[in-house]
């Protein structure tokens, strides 16, 4: 779209106004000189021990935010990547990796691991004294894309790539760009949040050349869009038609670095429309608190809870279970899909839930059901035309304990009595696990429902939830 043609553009002023504000707040959250030098030094020297016991063939390389300068202030996890030749197996691989990996932890230094798994296993080194955290990765030297084995391959291209395409000042519109994300909660790839991913912001900031210009074409943004990172272009009508089919997405962002893969595939349509819509809101209102957010306190959320409930005339469903230690990836999904399924039961049933959301914190996954106030004494049950032989036949069978079979029309109709009279009845099924293909990381002994008054613990759960789903 060209700038004559945007419904949405800075003022000459608001921009001047804009740019005053993330000056202030880029001293906030950019390391300092001291911070910056901290951890480089530790990186640095974890990188020379790595050398000293990896054979010559053997590649050691920084990546991740500290590695491309991109990183916010009290963030210090490093990430380093060992690169081994293709002519191993991959087993072989890991294997040499993790031995290499836990031979330079330094334990008089009060430094200790835990081995961790992704694609590859791989080896989290903690600097207890320092609070710095050290991912040790393996995965394969590549050149090109088409040479990688897994997907952690494709980190070391993603570095080269930014660190030899962004100036500084558009690294520091990454970190604002990330802070300000982050503020809305559509910051992180992850299942949780299923937003707007470290490469990501770094790819667009690369795209759009400055934060400010990235605001104002998310404020813009038409859908489906795709974005070819590589060349800086957007792709139009055949190409955009083809790209759309291939990822099965609205927004595509192409890495430059893999042509096969769609860098915002995460992001789901939620947070990219709240990621428009805050842009429209800072363009109208370049301030601070814009940027920042409302700020909302977690103290006594179960009487806000409560009186929310209250308000709004609905009662306040929380079914809480414990959790499996497991990636909190694939709790969410569970919990997600877990949530969505009792949701349509409770409209299927004739219960009118007006809104749902799930939250997952220490070992507690909490689903929140806000229902209209509602006991069915009887239903009505539409069937098939009196016409239609089989079906007539077989309505008539299924309901022959009715007190009331009767016609509406030609349409044959029971009044019943209904499965579940209140929202609570259904909602037990899933609390003593009586219902089938509950989720295998949730565990259902020890699940417990509360309806309005829910308890400190699990309210601040479901209001820190609820408190990320609003756009204002």
């Amino acid at each position: 779209m060209s700038d004559s043609k945007r419904a949405y553009s800075f003022t000459k002023g608001g921009l001047k106004k804009f740019n005053a504000v993330l000056g202030v707040i880029l001293k906030e959250i950019k390391p300092g000189k001291d911070d910056i030098e901290r951890v480089t030094s530790y990186s640095n020297e974890i990188i020379s021990r790595l050398h000293n016991a990896v054979p010559k063939d053997v590649e050691i390389i920084a990546a991740g935010s500290i590695a491309h300068g991109t990183n916010l202030k009290g963030s210090s996890d490093i990430d380093i990547f060992m690169l081994f030749p293709k002519t191993l197996e991959e087993r072989d691989m890991e294997k040499q990796a993790l031995a290499i990996a836990k031979g330079i932890v330094q334990k008089h230094r009060n430094e200790s691991y835990i081995i961790k798994y992704a694609e590859h296993p791989y080896l989290k080194l903690r600097m207890n004294d320092l609070g710095i955290d050290a991912d040790i990765v393996p995965a394969f030297k590549i050149a090109d894309s088409k040479e990688m084995g897994s997907a952690v391959d494709r980190t070391q291209l993603h570095t080269k790539f930014v660190v030899s395409h962004l100036s500084e000042r558009q690294k520091d519109d990454v970190r604002l760009a990330k802070f300000m994300l982050d503020q809305h909660d559509i910051y992180g790839a992850e299942a949780a949040t299923e937003g707007f991913s470290g490469y990501l912001c770094e790819l667009l900031i690369h795209h759009f050349g400055s934060l400010h210009s990235l605001i104002e074409g998310m404020a813009n943004l038409s859908v489906p869009i795709a974005i070819d990172a590589a060349p800086r272009r957007v792709l139009l009508e055949k190409d955009l038609e083809s790209m759309a089919k291939k990822f099965n997405s609205r927004f595509i962002v192409v890495d430059p670095t893999d042509p096969s893969r769609n860098v915002a595939a995460n992001v789901s349509e939620e947070s990219l429309a709240r990621l428009v819509l805050l842009s429209r809101r800072i363009i109208k209102t370049p301030s601070r608190a814009t940027i920042f957010g409302a700020e909302y306190s977690e103290a006594d959320s179960s009487r806000k809870m409560e009186k929310l409930g209250s308000a709004l005339g609905v009662d306040i469903y929380a079914l809480a279970f414990g959790t499996d230690d497991i990636a909190e990836d694939i709790l969410w999904q569970q919990a997600r899909k877990l949530r969505k399924r009792i949701h349509e039961m409770l409209e299927d049933c004739g219960f009118m839930p007006v809104f749902s959301l799930e939250g997952i914190e220490n070992n507690s996954a909490v689903l929140t059901f806000m229902v209209n106030p509602a006991r069915f004494g009887s239903v009505s049950v539409k069937g098939p035309s009196a016409f239609m032989k089989g079906a007539s036949d077989e309505f008539t069978s299924a309901h022959s304990r009715s007190p009331m079979l009767y016609l509406i029309g030609e349409r044959l109709a029971a009044i019943d009595k209904p499965k579940f009279s209140t929202p609570k009845e259904l909602l037990e099924r899933f609390s003593k696990g009586k219902e089938k293909g509950m989720p295998t990381h949730l565990k259902t002994k020890g699940s417990r429902l509360f309806v309005n008054r829910i308890p400190e613990a699990y309210s601040k759960i479901i209001y820190r939830s609820l408190i990320s789903k609003r756009i204002a």
